[in-house]
């Protein structure tokens, strides 16, 4: 309200409605300024609470087998980008998803493993979870096998910066030759700054 009355203290003073206008409008252009700056700053990336779960196991939980997932708070400027994928020699056969800068492994933190027997592992939000659990059983939940396709047709990845009731996932990406995998986060200041997803040691198994 400062910033307003001191804006728009000229015009005021000069009576003139023409010039409150035209004050009014410079003030507004500023502010859509500073907040586009602010936004391209990340200030409004706040932390997201996401699940990475094994995409068949939500979707068509009668294939899926048990459900497990490692759930946290994910800035959501990591999911706006698509990751990064290696792949190990043959004496090495790991496959790993890197999200943000790639570091040694020692600079990550192992946070839990999750089945991903589908050869799949997927990232969602708490919230899109909730809707698909809450759906699932109206038949309107997106099917396994049409999300599937879709990553396939995309050389094994499915990302999306704004995910919809008919794409719920932020990310889905394909787990080789293996039936688990681990999730590693790397943090800066109680932050994190990376995510690591990486072939576990259980065997792959696609009923």
């Amino acid at each position: 309200m400062l910033g307003l009355r001191h804006a728009l203290l000229p015009a005021l003073r000069h009576g003139s409605l023409d010039g409150i206008g035209k004050a009014a409008e410079r003030l507004l252009s500023t502010s859509r300024a500073c907040s586009s700056v602010l936004w391209a700053q990340g200030v409004s990336d706040f932390p997201e609470n996401v699940y990475v779960v094994d995409p068949r196991t939500v979707l068509s939980p009668d294939k899926g087998g048990k459900l497990s997932s490692v759930q946290l708070e994910l800035p959501q400027a990591l999911l706006k980008q698509p990751p990064h994928f290696e792949l190990g020699d043959a004496d090495d056969p790991m496959s790993t998803w890197i999200f943000g800068e790639r570091a040694e492994i020692f600079q990550y933190k192992f946070l839990g493993s999750v089945a991903t027997q589908s050869g799949w592992v997927s990232i969602l939000s708490q919230e899109a979870f909730r809707q698909l659990n809450s759906v699932g059983s109206s038949g309107q939940a997106p099917q396994w096998d049409a999300v599937r396709s879709a990553a396939e047709a995309n050389d094994g990845l499915l990302t999306s910066a704004s995910p919809t009731q008919e794409q719920p996932f932020s990310f889905v990406g394909q787990i080789l030759e293996a039936g688990s995998a681990g999730v590693y986060s790397r943090q800066e200041k109680g932050a994190i700054t990376g995510l690591l997803i990486a072939t576990g040691e259980e065997e792959l198994q696609t009923p």
